[in-house]
């Protein structure tokens, strides 16, 4: 077992955290993202239905992070953020990149432009990271 894998965190409820499980939530967000709609404009109107909300230019509270962390459940120690069109997930000192569809990538590059101001949220991170 390398390294890498034995590598673990506290998690919340006292949990044990691998880097196995961090895969596979890697791989969890993958499946939501490409299941947005095919058009940035129908990845506004659901995450406005969804009323999820974001900073812009602000990666770690950008409408598709939160809209992940609305979906699923993402341990403290685990810090994910968009930039440039793709989606990070950290654990300890792994870190996975996945480069989203084109229009995810459209989205986050017009909703940091002021496009979409109805999801701009609180520069609250807590008001700005919605749950369900």
């Amino acid at each position: 077992m390398t390294q890498k894998l034995a590598e673990f965190a506290a998690a919340p409820g006292g949990q044990r955290l691998t880097l196995i499980p961090v895969i596979k939530l890697f791989a969890d967000m993958v499946d939501l993202i490409r299941g947005l709609p095919p058009k940035p404009s129908d990845i506004a109107d659901l995450l406005l239905f969804e009323g999820i909300t974001g900073l812009r230019r602000h990666g770690q509270f950008c409408p598709i992070t939160n809209y992940l962390k609305a979906h699923l459940d993402i341990p403290d120690k685990v810090k994910v953020w968009t930039s440039f069109g793709s989606v990070f997930i950290r654990f300890g000192d792994t870190e996975h990149r996945f480069v989203t569809p084109l229009p995810v990538a459209q989205f986050i590059v017009r909703f940091d432009a002021g496009e979409y101001p109805e999801l701009i949220g609180s520069s609250d991170p807590k008001a700005a990271a919605v749950a369900a």
